[in-house]
């Protein structure tokens, strides 16, 4: 991988991150966010693979699973971990807070009730 990709990928992997971090995105890294971290880090497969202790193969399958929304979470988390990251799972709410969602709950109810 060249220099100018790899900076590239960094780049845009960090204003990922910082989107998700700002409550601004609501979409996945592209690849995934095992194989696009791995990417931006510059390890291949199978030096992740080493890291979490499964074969190269396995480590693909995860990959894959990942992108169909088929991976655990237990499995995010130790390939975080491998690469000295952090898993972060949330629920964000669509109003923008519990209390919006709250309030707006309470409005279809009493709507409900009325009609």
């Amino acid at each position: 991988m060249t220099t100018i990709k790899k900076t590239l990928i960094i780049k845009q992997l960090d204003e990922l991150i910082q989107s998700y971090t700002s409550g601004k995105q609501h979409v996945k890294a592209p690849t995934g966010w095992i194989q696009s971290t791995r990417l931006a880090l510059g390890m291949s497969l199978r030096q992740l693979a080493n890291r979490i202790g499964v074969s190269a193969s396995a480590l693909s399958n995860f990959e894959k699973r990942e992108q169909a929304e088929a991976i655990t979470l237990a499995t995010l988390k130790k390939a975080a971990h491998a690469m000295d990251m952090e898993l972060v799972y949330y629920f964000k709410p669509k109003s923008g807070s519990i209390k919006n969602t709250i309030t707006q709950q309470a409005k279809k109810k009493a709507q409900e009730i009325l009609i």
